[in-house]
């Protein structure tokens, strides 16, 4: 037999169990939270519920928030997996035969007492620590689901930072670990953190004191490293920054994709040991071999779109170089509709089309000729016509692109009225695209801010003045006070968007 332990619940009894010396049944194990699970006699029957652990509650290998009990029932807290069975004190009702492949809750009576047997079976295995043995079978159909799960995840995800985070919070979901780190090599040699993520919130996540040693081991040796206790472990005893910060448990595995390997996901507990076990490792092991593929692929997209802003930044450069007075502006408008997007709160894929719509939106003005462009008096009718028609042309430029056809609306009617007397097709209100809106007034500030070779610059007051001015008859008036909104607190600092006009174009 192995460890068992006895409740005795009377009725509307209520028992709890965790490591805390106040909770009803203390058990040390590390795996356990201070006050993990309850036992609940209600109306007639017992019920398990789970007390908000780190961990949680398994019944018959499902994570449960709060379920009835029934007989023969597996109880997974902790590092320990019990079987129920009742000793006295029950009451069972007859359970008809059409019913008894199915669950029936305990129907008790006054003075339950409730035996939870941890014994030797087949369907057990020891593992971590000497003597903690879990049930194999619901461990390994967690982690498998898990696994399933995370890969899931990663799968759909394409952007390299929010990837990098989704895998440790992933992780940390199923993991004991006080702190997590996920380390990527640029050039094969130096692990750096790219993201890190901490349970407690008081140390930090962008405490970066792990132990470089265990790391770059994992790392330089393709190894996954199970520590119980590094303060005690002759490799690592001895290492400056495991003493400093009082790292006790470890798990270090290889991020790889392909043969190669290109980081590290590393994981640890302070001031705690004993805390992983040899299947945490193993699904660790399973998530770095997910991650590695994913991050390969998120740095291929990456590099594709850093290729794609250079050409682009090329193409805006080109059109520029016509017009002395217009350099940097087309940069300038990206980033004022960005930073207005932003402050609107709308979605990461919005943000983007403002951005590339900004870039492009003058694009069109490619084919004016660079005496009208660079005209210091006022335009012939002629002129005007084909001035005004440069919104059209660039949409017709960039539809050659695929997957750009909210990019080319934005270009296309970016010089539409809110009132209707814009160009090219008249659009009044919501008809015009909010994209397009957007860059009506980031488009409208910087113009007005800066010289052309008709007239001088207005001050930011002056233009920031117009702005308001112009609400309702060309620009969306909700879009104006957000616009003001976000310039009073200092979110379109101009002078710092014309020290950058020279630099590299802000990669998304």
């Amino acid at each position: 037999m192995g460890k068992v332990i006895s409740v005795v619940l009377p009725p509307g009894g209520r028992v709890t169990l965790g490591r805390a010396a106040d909770a009803t049944i203390c058990v040390e194990d590390p795996k356990l939270s201070r006050q993990h699970t309850a036992f609940v006699f209600d109306k007639g029957t017992i019920f398990l519920e789970d007390l908000k652990s780190t961990n949680g509650t398994f019944l018959n290998g499902v994570m449960i928030t709060r379920a009835p009990l029934a007989h023969g029932d597996q109880v997974a807290i902790g590092s320990f997996v019990y079987d129920l069975s009742i000793e006295s004190g029950v009451s069972t009702p007859a359970v008809p035969e059409s019913t008894q492949a199915t669950r029936a809750p305990l129907a008790l009576a006054p003075d339950l007492r409730i035996k939870f047997d941890l014994r030797a079976s087949a369907l057990f295995t020891e593992t971590g620590a000497p003597g903690q043995p879990v049930l194999a079978m619901s461990r390994t159909g967690k982690d498998l689901a898990t696994i399933y799960r995370i890969g899931n995840i990663l799968n759909a995800e394409h952007d390299l930072e929010r990837l990098l985070n989704l895998v440790l919070g992933l992780i940390l979901d199923v993991v004991p670990a006080h702190r997590a780190f996920l380390l990527i090599s640029e050039d094969g040699k130096r692990l750096t953190a790219r993201a890190s993520r901490s349970r407690d919130v008081a140390q930090g996540a962008a405490d970066h004191a792990f132990s470089k040693t265990i790391a770059n081991e994992s790392f330089h040796k393709g190894l996954s490293i199970l520590t119980y206790d590094a303060l005690a472990d002759s490799r690592f005893k001895d290492q400056k920054s495991i003493v400093d910060a009082k790292i006790r448990s470890v798990i270090c595995v290889p991020v790889q994709s392909s043969d190669k390997v290109v980081g590290a996901i590393y994981l640890d507990t302070l001031a705690q040991a004993q805390t992983f076990s040899r299947q945490d490792l193993e699904l660790v092991s399973a998530v770095g071999l997910q991650a590695g593929a994913a991050i390969q692929r998120a740095r291929l997209t990456e590099n594709l779109r850093y290729l794609f802003y250079d050409t682009v930044s090329a193409l805006v450069a080109a059109v520029e170089a016509k017009d002395a007075y217009t350099k940097g502006h087309s940069e300038r408008v990206a980033s004022i509709a960005v930073r207005l997007a932003r402050h609107m709160t709308l979605t990461n894929d919005l943000v983007q089309t403002v951005h590339l719509a900004g870039l492009l939106h003058d694009i069109g003005k490619i084919g004016v000729a660079e005496n009208v462009l660079n005209k210091p008096g006022s335009l012939t009718p002629v002129e005007w016509k084909i001035v005004y028609n440069h919104p059209e042309e660039g949409a017709k430029i960039v539809k050659k692109v695929r997957n750009m056809g909210e990019v080319v609306r934005a270009i296309r009617y970016h010089h539409e009225d809110w009132a209707g007397t814009g160009y090219p097709e008249g659009l009044k209100g919501d008809q015009i695209p909010l994209t397009a809106r957007i860059l009506a007034v980031a488009d409208g500030f910087d113009a007005m801010s800066s010289p052309r070779s008709y007239r001088p610059a207005m001050s930011e007051r002056q233009a920031r003045e117009e702005i308001q001015k112009w609400a309702g008859r060309r620009y969306d008036p909700r879009l104006v006070d957000t616009f003001l909104d976000l310039h009073t607190k200092g979110g379109v600092d101009l002078k710092t968007l014309y020290l950058f006009q020279g630099l590299k174009i802000e990669r998304m």
